[in-house]
């Protein structure tokens, strides 16, 4: 674990950083193999990392300056997820509940504006989301995922993501805690 400090010209904040191990240095065995009894309480990780962005079991963004720096380096991050998971722009514009114009500016990143807390809860969410498929599958697999429709009762044979701009927050956090479960039982 490292610890950074973010300088922004007016205040400083610390984030800390973990180094997550390559997929080929944590291969998990054939599910035909014997299984492993669930993880205790005390035995979780106590947080997900994407790049520099960090997220705890409880959903919590990590170097938690509301500052522009912040805010465009979570918004860079969301962009660059929507663009792995293929969404298009509308798409990606209404899961983050943002007008056209805001988007392509975070888009091409050249956001320096400001997001409200829903827009930071969403783009914690899907970070978190994304964070939790790659931990469970391939590359592939796991940004295919919110694209694909999916048969589970909460989803109604939906597309995760379009279930997700439908019905908003909720149905975020829902599909958040589905992918949390599913990276820490396997």
């Amino acid at each position: 674990m490292t610890q950074r400090i973010l300088d922004t010209g007016e205040q400083q904040s610390s984030c800390t950083v973990t180094q997550r191990p390559s997929r080929s240095q944590t291969q998990r065995p054939h599910r035909a193999e014997a299984q492993q009894p669930p993880l205790t309480e005390s035995q979780q990780p106590s947080h997900i990392v994407l790049s520099n962005v960090t997220i705890n079991p409880e959903g919590r963004l990590g170097c938690h300056a509301a500052n522009s720096d912040y805010i465009a380096k979570v918004a860079k991050a969301y962009a660059h997820i929507v663009e792995a998971w293929g969404l298009d722009d509308s798409e990606a514009e209404k899961l983050l509940a943002v007008d056209h114009l805001i988007w392509m500016q975070i888009k091409n990143g050249k956001w320096s504006g400001s997001l409200n807390q829903e827009q930071l809860a969403r783009i914690r969410v899907v970070i978190a989301i994304h964070d939790a498929l790659h931990s469970c599958f391939g590359v592939k697999k796991a940004n295919r995922w919110a694209t694909k429709p999916n048969r589970l009762a909460m989803f109604h044979r939906r597309k995760p993501v379009d279930a997700m701009i439908e019905e908003g927050l909720p149905m975020m956090e829902r599909a958040q805690r589905f992918t949390y479960e599913l990276a820490t039982s396997a």
